[in-house]
């Protein structure tokens, strides 16, 4: 079809006179966007043709289109880490906050960091983007940061003001301070207590911190919640306190 030998041609090699000729004397543009199923993103933006991408919208493609997996053309920018064409979009008016009828774990910001893609973040964060936004199991773009154990990203976005005390209605283990005590990892989880967090917030299992400080035989970790006024009797769901732990695993130095 001739859709099918334009998107060939748009994929397959940079824009040519074919390409222009086609874009140019189309008029609707946006019906071609469906039929090849979005061609905006997965031809000019996904293959990083800025003369293209300038040139549909100039036809008046809709931006803010989504395909069958739910991504506008911003997402497939974002993923490729291609500043130049975010901020084209974005300055075309890219929405940077949208609801999406099926799936709400395609996060612009979630992918910048996720990809740990400082540069791409702090533009998106300066645009506007909600550092705050969950996806579909009740993560924010911190939760990654912090699961990436990439501490630059978790400062830049704790600079930024976010809750670290919210309680998410997905999953109330999605929690820092959880992750990072599970990762061991020291300085994130000094960072995240100088910054506010509650050391003894509990999961879905009404477990805290400590319990899994305990439950890793992390001696470091146990020693440092403690120093930090970490809860000794609160029990989980099971009425088991980060004692019954040490006492269970036979860990004579943390009991």
């Amino acid at each position: 079809s001739l859709f099918g030998r334009f998107t060939y041609l748009g994929t397959s090699m940079p824009l040519n006179p074919t390409i222009r000729s086609f874009i140019k004397h189309y008029d609707c543009i946006n019906l071609c966007v469906i039929v090849c199923g979005c061609l905006l993103s997965l031809i000019a933006v996904n293959n990083k043709h800025m003369e293209m991408v300038q040139m549909l919208l100039d036809k008046g493609a809709d931006i803010n289109v989504y395909d069958r997996n739910d991504k506008t053309p911003l997402h497939f920018a974002v993923q490729n880490k291609d500043m130049e064409i975010v901020k084209m979009l974005v300055g075309e008016g890219a929405k940077l906050i949208k609801q999406y009828p099926y799936d709400r774990s395609k996060n612009f910001l979630h992918i910048a960091v996720y990809n740990k893609d400082m540069e791409m973040v702090q533009m998106l964060l300066d645009k506007g983007a909600d550092f705050n936004a969950c996806d579909e199991d009740g993560k924010t773009p911190l939760h990654l940061a912090v699961q990436n154990k990439d501490l630059e990203m978790v400062q830049m976005l704790l600079d930024k003001g976010v809750k670290l005390n919210k309680q998410y209605a997905y999953n109330r283990s999605c929690n820092y301070l959880h992750i990072a005590v599970n990762n061991k990892h020291m300085e994130m989880v000094q960072m995240l207590l100088d910054k506010g967090a509650d050391i003894n917030v509990y999961d879905r299992n009404d477990k805290t911190p400590l319990h899994f400080a305990v439950q890793n035989k992390d001696i470091e970790m146990v020693q440092m919640l403690l120093d930090k006024g970490a809860d000794v009797g609160v029990c989980d769901r099971n009425d088991k306190t980060p004692l019954h732990f040490a006492v269970q695993n036979k860990d004579m130095e943390i009991v």
